[in-house]
């Protein structure tokens, strides 16, 4: 018990030496941290850069890949100029020729439908005279058929009435006392009328 109270009146003088040395603990205790959490972010950025290396040299490859396939495309775009340069002058005038025959049928073209409009007007009108023609024609025959129907009646319903007035009479002689007959015509004839 005596040693403890000795050490604590030793350090009772010195108290901060036990804070001070604390404090350096402490701060060493983070200096660890810091390192460690360095060294996992170093090896997350090295495993990182070593999948970007694996893909940049897929990529890589690719490239190389694909320059040779625009290298041989390149040599056949090259082939394929000389030839298109060969019959370019054919097309030019192939073109020009094109240009002439395109020309001339759609002046013919443009004639051909002139003419052919003013046929159809010339068609046009004749056929509204034609179709004017029969339709006066047709109102004139409705017209006398009209005049003729009623002439007919008016002349089959005199006739008959003359033959009814004859067999009035040829009954009237027939039976001179009887008067019933007359009654039959005279209904016969309001019914005519």
């Amino acid at each position: 018990m005596k040693n403890r109270r000795k050490n604590r009146e030793a350090f009772a003088d010195h108290s901060y030496w036990q804070s001070y040395s604390d404090m350096m603990a402490a701060l060493l205790l983070i200096f660890i941290l810091i390192i460690a959490i360095t060294l996992s972010i170093y090896r997350q950025k090295t495993t990182d850069l070593d999948n970007t290396r694996i893909e940049l040299d897929k990529a890589q490859s690719q490239l190389n890949q694909t320059i040779t396939d625009l290298e041989n495309s390149k040599a056949e775009l090259e082939k394929s100029n000389q030839e298109l340069a060969s019959s370019l002058t054919e097309l030019q005038q192939a073109y020009a020729q094109a240009n002439e025959v395109v020309s001339m049928a759609s002046q013919q073209a443009q004639e051909i439908l002139d003419n052919a409009t003013i046929e159809a007007n010339n068609v046009r009108a004749a056929a509204m005279q034609y179709m004017d023609d029969m339709l006066a024609h047709l109102e004139n025959i409705i017209t006398s058929a009209t005049q003729s129907a009623r002439s007919g009646y008016e002349n089959f319903t005199l006739s008959m009435n003359q033959y009814r007035d004859i067999i009035q009479s040829n009954r009237n002689e027939l039976h001179p006392a009887e008067d019933y007959g007359d009654v039959e015509f005279r209904n016969i004839e309001d019914a005519d009328e």
